[in-house]
């Protein structure tokens, strides 16, 4: 789903200014700082995750997007794009520990134990420490 920025904005509400801001690191990701709340937008082909530091406009510009796009709210995020999210009082935690244990599990290879990684020095096949 291709979302134009443009359509994010709401002059004749004066409500929100367009996501101009994208990330120097992800392009998939829109910054917005509004009346000194945060919001963030990650849009990943048809899954948008939209967070911000205000609940109170958060809710207001889901109701926005929802009035220009087809959306589905599905409330707080559990997973998205292989990383679990898990909130904390200090924020959210994410992991790829699923990600990681369903390729293990599509490989047949649960059942297998675990062992330290290998390594050898150039000089001598033989097994070095890791320091």
């Amino acid at each position: 789903m291709y979302i134009n920025t443009s359509a994010l904005t709401t002059n004749q509400c004066g409500r929100f200014q367009t996501f101009s801001q994208a990330s120097k690191a992800d392009t998939s990701l829109f910054i917005l700082s509004y009346g000194g709340a945060l919001f963030y937008l990650l849009v990943y082909i048809d899954d948008i995750l939209l967070t911000g530091s205000n609940s109170e406009l958060l809710h207001k510009l889901i109701n926005l997007l929802s009035s220009e796009f087809k959306l589905r709210d599905l409330g707080m995020v559990h997973y998205f794009l292989g990383i679990e999210v898990k909130p904390t009082s200090m924020g959210m935690l994410l992991s790829q520990q699923k990600y990681a244990t369903d390729i293990i599990r599509r490989a047949s290879m649960s059942s297998c134990k675990p062992v330290d990684t290998p390594f050898f020095c150039i000089d001598h096949p033989v097994r070095c420490p890791i320091l």
